[in-house]
């Protein structure tokens, strides 16, 4: 049986596989004098108008005089099918024949042609409320909606879980194409909430509730929906924790203790971590910069390249990214996250107790860095801060402490814009402190994608998704193409055809080369190791790189690829500080710094204090390892160019 006739859009390459049956089937398939009653027939028809209709195909010239009078006879055939054949007695019937790749047409039709009528209006109406399948579909036509208004209020009243689900794609992901019909009212809205949280078996969509940001005029989540939310995660967890703890529960171990390593990690099964730290080696300096480079070199707060490790990773590999949806105004505190984040505590807590046997407080770690030694070791006045004392509450320590950071952030940004630290100067200054846009003493400090071209060359050498990792009839997978490349001898011949076209856009952007003579695919090991990096962080530190890898990134910055920033803090730092502090870009923070603003607390529970004002200590350590970064960089390079690395 010939295939039917299916309208792609030219983006399509199905589209061109259709245009050439286009002439062939209105000269010789299509009966003028027919009455069609197949609804495969009709559909067929619809999607040649579509072809015709399409301003860029140009049809030959020994059709298209034609092309006007087939539309006219065919759009009559259309209408008295619907108009005259198609009724509620037979509505069912037919629909059940319909070709699956058809149905989007079919109500396509049905939503902006005048069609609905007595005849069928009964049939449609059963049909939308006995087909779950259907609800979305018909949800995106706009007319269909209005036409049926009550049925599908009636509908998503009826099926809590498919209905919230679309409410939150509508106004939580802002999908478009999503139409709620008007007579669902907001007490309906919320009724359809809470019938979903009693049954929710799931805590994905839990999340998604509570962290809405509701809107009086789309959907408003009250607090007490909120709060049912997330009793019912707990009740959830608790019995998913019982019944599969030893599946996904992760147990870390942290510890100083005598051993011959500085820092030594074992894993001895998939949910179990032990961190050990050499006691020997942690007291042996305890100068106050040793501590502070004790969070980069064992601690791994900071990584080599001035990078927070802390921040969320949305490339690397983690299992409930896969299967959760995370909303779009929601920082990914995936599992992964967690896991480091949990652990960075922890281990900071043991350390700051360990300090304390040696009458030491990261606290005056901290003073001693801002107040005395920028003073001492780059000759700028000004900086002062004062941490919390040792006899404050933790609510007072927790009020304190983030007003003690900002001010020196403000101090570090006055220097840079007007070379000076005058507090009667920042008295005057009355922005805003926003993370994202503190500047930097560097110009050109990071690099970010900038275009789509360069997330198409990313996607194809280290994305797990694409099928680029292995040779065509071989079961020998990598984990993507650029592993692949260095753990193989390979060629062009190597790949699908279908993946031929992604090789040569590789290739026409100078990614990889590949020789005429043997056919094999030759790369620039740097330029990928580069692009490795900056698929799996997001961003890479300029003045870290040798000055082979700076002339890689100045040729992609000068193609419109990559882009520069001069700020203190990178996109993924600036995110990870307002995800703890407040709630200018997430709706999941934990708006640490707006809960103690005004020292009222918030809650009864001291350990809650306790555990939030380490988390301020965490980020105050973060802050001082940036700047004493940007210090010595800045005097490196600016000062003593000849000091950085080569290769």
């Amino acid at each position: 049986m010939e295939t039917r006739i299916k309208y792609y859009p030219p983006n399509d390459l199905c589209h061109y596989n259709y245009i050439k049956n286009i002439s062939n089937f209105i000269s010789n398939t299509f009966d003028k004098e027919k009455t069609y009653s197949d609804i495969n027939d009709i559909m067929e028809l619809y999607n040649v108008i579509k072809y015709i209709d399409d301003k860029s195909i140009p049809f030959s010239s020994d059709i298209k005089n034609s092309l006007s009078d087939f539309k006219q006879i065919a759009n009559k055939k259309i209408a008295m099918f619907f108009n005259k054949i198609l009724t509620n007695d037979n509505f069912h019937e037919n629909y059940s024949k319909l070709d699956v790749v058809y149905h989007n047409d079919f109500w396509e039709i049905l939503d902006i042609t005048p069609y609905i009528n007595s005849s069928n209006t009964n049939a449609i109406s059963t049909l939308i409320l006995s087909n779950d399948n259907l609800f979305s579909k018909i949800l995106s036509k706009p007319n269909l909606v209005k036409k049926f208004d009550k049925v599908l209020t009636k509908k998503m009243l009826e099926n809590p879980n498919l209905s919230t689900s679309i409410l939150l794609d509508k106004f939580e992901y802002n999908k478009p194409n999503i139409f709620i019909p008007t007579s669902l009212s907001e007490e309906n809205k919320q009724t359809i909430i809470n019938n979903y949280i009693k049954n929710a078996c799931s805590p994905e969509l839990l999340y998604l509730i509570i962290n809405f940001n509701s809107n009086k005029k789309t959907l408003d989540i009250p607090p007490t929906i909120k709060l049912k939310a997330k009793k019912k995660i707990e009740e959830i967890e608790k019995d998913f924790s019982h019944e599969y703890k030893n599946l996904f529960g992760v147990s870390t171990i942290i510890e100083i203790k005598n051993q011959q390593e500085p820092v030594k990690y074992t894993h001895p099964s998939d949910n179990h971590y032990i961190f050990s730290y050499s006691e020997e080696f942690l007291k042996k300096d305890l100068n106050p910069i040793s501590i502070l480079n004790n969070f980069i070199y064992l601690f791994n707060f900071i990584d080599l390249n001035d990078r927070c490790s802390l921040v969320t990773h949305p490339k690397q590999p983690s299992i409930d990214r896969i299967i959760s949806r995370f909303s779009p105004n929601a920082y990914i505190n995936d599992s992964l996250f967690n896991i480091n984040d949990s652990i960075s505590l922890n281990t900071l807590h043991l350390y700051y107790n360990f300090l304390l046997h040696y009458n030491i407080r990261l606290e005056n770690i901290i003073e001693y860095f801002f107040n005395t030694y920028i003073k001492n070791t780059f000759s700028i006045d000004g900086f002062q801060i004062d941490m919390p004392s040792a006899n404050s509450t933790m609510l007072e320590k927790c009020s304190s402490i983030m007003p003690a950071i900002e001010g020196i952030l403000k101090q570090f940004q006055s220097f840079i814009e007007y070379n000076i630290i005058n507090s009667e100067l920042l008295d005057f200054d009355s922005k805003q402190l926003r993370y994202a846009t503190i500047p930097s003493f560097l110009k050109k400090k990071y690099i970010y994608v900038h275009n789509s071209i360069m997330n198409d060359i990313l996607n194809y050498l280290c994305s797990e998704q694409t099928t680029l990792n292995h040779k065509k009839n071989s079961n020998k997978l990598h984990k993507n193409l650029f592993e692949f490349l260095f753990n193989e001898d390979v060629f062009y011949y190597d790949f699908e055809d279908f993946n031929l076209p992604m090789i040569d856009y590789l290739i026409k952007y100078d990614i990889l080369s590949l020789n005429q003579s043997t056919q094999q695919i030759t790369f620039n090991a740097i330029k990928l190791a580069i692009l490795k990096d900056l698929y799996y962080n997001e961003y890479i530190s300029y003045w870290y790189l040798s000055t082979k890898e700076k002339h890689i990134i100045d040729e992609f910055i000068n193609k419109g690829f990559l882009c520069s920033k001069s700020t203190l803090l990178s996109k993924p730092e600036s995110d990870y500080f307002n995800f703890y502090l407040n709630n200018v870009k997430f709706n999941n923070g934990f708006k640490l710094r707006n809960k103690y603003a005004h020292k009222q607390p918030f809650s009864n529970d001291k350990q809650i204090h306790y555990v939030n004002y380490f988390r301020f200590l965490r980020l105050a350590i973060i802050i001082t390892l940036k700047i004493h970064d940007e210090l010595i960089t800045y005097t490196d390079y600016y000062t003593e160019p000849t000091n950085h690395k080569s290769k």
